[in-house]
């Protein structure tokens, strides 16, 4: 029941009692410092697309940001182990409305919900402490009155080129205009309606273009370094004992069979590892002549120095 009353206005009874909030909501933040004015919020309008198969009571008021421009509201559904945020309001409150209607707008995947919140006065969430706050089901549930079905049909529009680029959403009445080589049609009947684009030659009054693959007409081959074919327009290759000319599919192979490789990968292998260990015996080769060098050095020193002495001959008699 209101508390006082003023008169058979629904949002005046709303500014008084929990409504869009269930009566059974605490309104109270998950940490208890800042509640939910009753004159804050009295009317709430929520489209719910039938698809999410979504139930109605499982709805809250997650999140209030209370900051000096203005208040930031954000709706979110309970889903058992979790939330989902849908829609999010911003009401400014430098123009201290007083049931004013503001814009809830979806959130992904719910952005195509346009709903609306009644702020009934500012005045009392001013008196809160300033911030973030946080709410659970239980603080904040909304009354499934607040939720309706939605029928779904095209809310915006979306151009792709194909390459992953697409546009801005296009709202309200969209024409759509024929471009170049194009016909858009239309088939109307009493259970459908269907835009027919059809691609024609020549629609749009432009030259035809020459599309990949399309055959373009082009000079011919006249001559070969200034040789002229024979009447048939046939040019001979002759090969030779090396050079020979094999068809192949829309060409022709030239090979040089006298320049290829007599030995292959074995024989190859069998020549690298005789290399290798002739460098090896190379190497050994020449530590040994080393070796004998210096013997030979040695043994010069030592028989020439035991034959030849200091002294000079004795003269004979």
């Amino acid at each position: 029941m209101p508390l006082g009353q003023w008169n058979l206005e629904f949002l005046n009874h709303n500014a008084q009692r929990s409504y869009p909030l269930t009566v059974d909501s605490t309104k109270q933040d998950v940490t208890g410092s800042f509640e939910i004015p009753d004159d804050f919020i009295v009317g709430l309008d929520i489209p719910v697309s039938p698809a999410m198969d979504m139930e109605t009571g499982k709805f809250f008021v997650r999140q209030i940001g209370l900051y000096a421009s203005g208040v930031q509201l954000i709706v979110a559904y309970d889903t058992g182990s979790g939330y989902v945020d849908v829609a999010t309001a911003s009401i400014p409150i430098t123009t201290n409305p007083v049931n004013k209607v503001f814009a809830l707008g979806g959130i992904e995947p719910f952005d195509d919900i346009v709903g609306k919140v009644v702020i009934g006065r500012v005045t009392s969430i001013q008196e809160q402490p300033a911030g973030l706050f946080e709410f659970t089901l239980t603080d904040a549930r909304i009354e499934p009155q607040a939720i309706r079905p939605m029928i779904r049909g095209i809310s915006s529009l979306v151009v792709s080129d194909g390459l992953g680029n697409t546009s801005e959403r296009l709202y309200g009445d969209i024409e759509l205009i024929a471009g170049s080589n194009i016909q858009l049609s239309t088939v109307v009947t009493p259970t459908t309606a269907k835009i027919v684009i059809s691609a024609l030659n020549g629609e749009g009054t432009i030259t035809p273009c020459v599309c990949e693959g399309d055959a373009a007409t082009s000079p011919c081959i006249k001559t070969i370094n200034l040789v002229r074919p024979t009447p048939d327009g046939n040019i001979n290759l002759i090969g030779d004992d090396c050079l020979t000319f094999e068809p192949i599919e829309n060409g022709l192979k030239v090979t040089d069979s006298c320049s290829a490789p007599c030995c292959g990968c074995p024989e190859l292998e069998t020549i690298t590892r005789d290399l290798e260990r002739y460098n090896s015996e190379r190497a050994s080769l020449t530590l040994f002549i080393n070796s004998l060098a210096s013997q030979v050095a040695n043994l010069n020193t030592t028989v020439l120095g035991s034959r030849l002495g200091d002294k000079r001959c004795k003269d004979c008699d």
